[in-house]
Parts: structure tokens; C-alpha cells; sequence
């Protein structure tokens, strides 16, 4: 699993991220390659957003 931050101040980073993805879906070295978003709110906290049954994982917790 991929997790990719989308905060605004990552933006900077879009096209590097995309082509990282586009080499490790290339490479063909994973079974599968799932790309998730972290998701950063002030009232929900940190989670991860995307499709499938990962796309549902909350509480990440600290360090």
C-alpha cells in the first residue's frame, strides 16, 4: 500500500508522486499496488481514503 499525503503544501510534489506510482506499477514487483490518501481533519483527525476494505482505516495513531 501506497499512502500518498494530498495536504495542500505537498502539492509541489504531484507530478514526482505520480510518476513514483506509474515506476512501482511498472516494475511489476507487487502483487497488487493500492494507493491511498491521507486525510488530515481538524474534527475526524487522521485516516486514510480510497477504495476497498483499507479505505476504511482509522486511528492512526502517533509515533
Amino acid at each position: 500500500m501506497l499512502v500518498i499525503d494530498r495536504s495542500p503544501s505537498m502539492q509541489v510534489w504531484r507530478e514526482t508522486v505520480s510518476a513514483f506510482t506509474g515506476l512501482l506499477d511498472r516494475l511489476g514487483a507487487f502483487r497488487t499496488l493500492q494507493v491511498r490518501d491521507l486525510t488530515v481533519d481538524p474534527d475526524d483527525g487522521v485516516g486514510l481514503a480510497g477504495t476497498g476494505d483499507l479505505a476504511a482505516a482509522t486511528g492512526l495513531g502517533g509515533p
